[in-house]
């Protein structure tokens, strides 16, 4: 049975695609986390508000110090879960940025490496051709003197 192999680059695209669904799940729940923690302090407060005043107004208890500071730590959980994804965002890109420069660095060295010992090979096989001719030629031939002194030269 023949497994077949994973390339790298998808590889690479699923971790990064369970990266991104991850980290866009975790965002939504803290969203979802800090809009229920608002309305049960709101409905608490609301119950609070209620049984002082023997009834609920609204645009009374939306006056109050305490509903205002409520609203400002629902804003401030809101713009820190951004902040957060922005971050998390800026990184993640980063850190794909330096590991895309690094392996296409990689690829272009080993390129490089593959040309080196194809030359290096090609150069050195070229003179042992023109030698292993040149000793079939004598081997094979009777030559006279000057064509025997110039392969010999040569």
């Amino acid at each position: 049975m023949k497994i077949k192999k994973i390339s790298l680059r998808l590889l690479t695209t699923l971790v990064i695609g369970y990266m991104i669904l991850a980290f866009g799940w975790w965002s939504y729940h803290l969203w979802c986390q800090n809009d229920l923690l608002f309305e049960a302090r709101n409905d608490l407060l609301e119950a609070r508000f209620t049984r002082k005043n023997q009834g609920l107004n609204l645009t009374q208890l939306h006056e109050t110090a305490e509903y205002k500071a409520i609203v400002r730590q629902w804003s401030k959980g809101r713009r820190m879960i951004v902040a957060e994804a922005l971050f998390f965002i800026f990184c993640l890109a980063f850190g794909l940025w330096v590991i895309h420069r690094s392996a296409n660095r990689e690829v272009t060295l080993a390129r490089q490496r593959r040309n080196f010992l194809l030359s290096i090979t090609h150069e050195l096989k070229s003179p042992i051709a023109s030698l292993r001719l040149a000793l079939d030629t004598l081997c094979k031939h009777e030559l006279p003197r000057e064509k025997l002194e110039m392969l010999c030269r040569n």
